[in-house]
């Protein structure tokens, strides 16, 4: 990994140019963006929650990259939708974005990538706004489809992670009616396998908020909302090293030190594990799986941001035929990967 990466702050009129570095050597924004949001993501502080005074002090600052920067504005309405209850569609963009195609699993209807922004948002949800003049549900800095590209611009151009970050997930067993055994809902992969992230994800610099995510319905503790012999609690471990963007200080959930990342990582190691729940009288054994991984390489492709979106009429694709083929890259697209 080049030193001068972990470091450097771009000057605001720097060139872009894909390979991740100008002439000079220096380090330069790669997934398309430009230098100033960049460097402002890179400066936001690691915070609790999005209340905190170093949080606010952040924004602050900003403030006037908000008002005069169509991309950093964008940016930062595409993670406050992220963080506040629009996961889905924007990771849905995030995956056309990288593959050319809509996600497994997830309906794929063109026309909702070239609406604003804010038609991402959930009509049920209450979005707080972080900065002046801010209207996250209502946003209009880009389409949805390319709030996708922002992301992953924002993974390619973060600092690399000096810490472990985690995700957890809670599994179970249930009975397959095709098959008719009892299997686990998720895969558990083993040592040496590799995996895509085309879609971002949301990790936490916090193990202990991991974890009970990875026990508890929507990790709250409560007895409610505790496990029955039947879960599986999986937490996933990226090594330090990692291309994520810190996103905590748009992030309105105390204690979970919100990143997000994406790209190709390879399965180092695989623990099993019991972890012990009490609820009220109520004692349960639960199974678990540690899993170590390491990010090899980040997705680097332009990022196309129109204002007042709209207008627009096409769906942002960036090639014909996917770059992301089943668990593994499409060697003939290894130029698009910025490798750390």
């Amino acid at each position: 990994m080049d030193e001068s990466m972990k470091t450097s702050v771009l000057a605001d009129d720097q060139p872009r140019h894909p390979a991740g570095t100008n002439e000079g050597g220096q380090f330069a924004p790669v997934g398309g963006l430009g230098a100033r949001t960049a460097n402002a993501f890179r400066s936001m502080p690691e915070v609790d929650s999005a209340t905190s005074r170093e949080a606010a002090g952040w924004r602050k600052q900003h403030q006037e990259l908000y008002n005069s920067d169509p991309e950093f504005k964008a940016a930062c309405d595409a993670v406050g939708l992220y963080t506040q209850g629009s996961y889905d569609p924007l990771r849905d963009a995030a995956h056309l974005h990288a593959t050319g195609e809509g996600r497994e699993g997830r309906p794929f209807r063109p026309d909702d990538f070239q609406k604003p922004l804010g038609r991402a948002s959930n009509p049920m949800a209450t979005y707080t706004n972080y900065f002046d003049g801010q209207n996250v549900g209502d946003s209009k800095a880009c389409t949805v489809g390319e709030s996708g590209g922002v992301l992953h611009g924002l993974v390619a151009t973060a600092q690399p992670t000096d810490k472990p970050l985690f995700r957890g997930m809670r599994a179970g067993y249930g009975f397959d009616s095709q098959t008719m055994t009892t299997k686990m809902s998720v895969e558990i992969p083993k040592a040496g396998d590799e995996f895509d992230l085309a879609a971002t994800s949301s990790f936490s610099a916090s193990r202990e908020t991991a974890e009970s995510f990875a026990l508890y319905h929507s990790g709250r503790k409560s007895a409610r909302n505790a496990p029955d012999h039947t879960a599986v609690a999986v937490v996933y471990e990226i090594a330090p090293g990692a291309k994520a963007a810190n996103v905590s200080a748009l992030s309105p959930w105390k204690g979970q030190r919100e990143f997000i990342t994406a790209g190709k990582f390879e399965v180092e190691s695989v623990e099993e594990r019991e972890h012990e729940v009490y609820s009220g009288d109520r004692h349960t054994r639960v199974k678990g799986y540690h899993i170590r991984v390491r990010q090899k390489a980040v997705l680097d492709k332009p990022v196309n941001v129109t204002p007042q979106a709209g207008r627009i009429t096409r769906v942002p694709r960036l090639a014909p035929e996917p770059k992301w083929i089943g668990q593994t890259f499409d060697e003939q697209h290894s130029d698009d990967l910025e490798h750390v």
